[in-house]
């Protein structure tokens, strides 16, 4: 780029017989204006660096510290993992059933809402750029779609009945993700659908 514009600026110079001061001055100007790229491309790529940097370490520290445990913790109480039956029992039908007692039940809710506000911390570091979104996706991505989906018709109850704006960070970035999640799962069906056709027609027997 630089280059390209030296050669136009010294073409256009000879071309139309600039003085030495209007050659000079142009050469100034464009000494500045590419002083003032380099410096911006250089902010670019710290300000990506250090998003990156922040999302590795809230992964490795955080999630994994603060996270994981009180996940562990929810699973052990319930007996089983919400990630595989998130469509089959929400949280807010498992508060209403008689699965477990009054205390367990505040137990479970208390852990929740800590996991919820862990997951609404992160979604505002996401949303204001402070940690890079595509690495807290590939990291965290599936326990984050799945726990807001066995979790949203309680979040929802809660707003109903104190503020609408509650976990609303939270709900946008999972139902961001949720979108990128069906868009990637769809096309890696079409792609194994493609293969397996290509695959048929090669061999029969398989």
């Amino acid at each position: 780029f630089f280059l390209a514009v030296s050669a136009i600026t010294i073409f256009v110079g000879h071309k139309f017989s600039l003085s030495k001061e209007n050659f000079i001055s142009i050469i100034g100007y464009y000494s500045i204006f590419s002083s003032a790229i380099l410096v911006y491309l250089q902010l670019e790529v710290n300000l990506s660096y250090n998003k990156r940097k922040a999302a590795m370490d809230f992964s490795y520290d955080k999630i994994a510290k603060e996270l994981f445990p009180v996940l562990k913790e929810l699973k052990k109480i319930l007996g089983k993992d919400f990630l595989v039956f998130t469509k089959e029992q929400a949280l807010k039908e498992y508060l209403g059933s008689d699965q477990a007692d009054i205390e367990t039940k505040k137990l479970v809710k208390e852990i929740v809402m800590d996991i919820l506000n862990f997951y609404e911390r992160m979604s505002i570091g996401i949303l204001k750029k402070a940690y890079d979104e595509d690495i807290c996706y590939d990291d965290n991505g599936f326990n984050l779609i799945h726990f807001y989906g066995w979790t949203k018709t309680y979040i929802n109850e809660l707003k109903d009945k104190h503020d609408p704006r509650i976990f609303i960070n939270f709900q946008y970035v999972a139902e961001n993700w949720q979108r990128k999640l069906n868009i990637q799962t769809n096309k890696h069906i079409n792609l194994i659908h493609k293969t397996n056709k290509r695959g048929t027609i090669a061999n029969p027997n398989i």
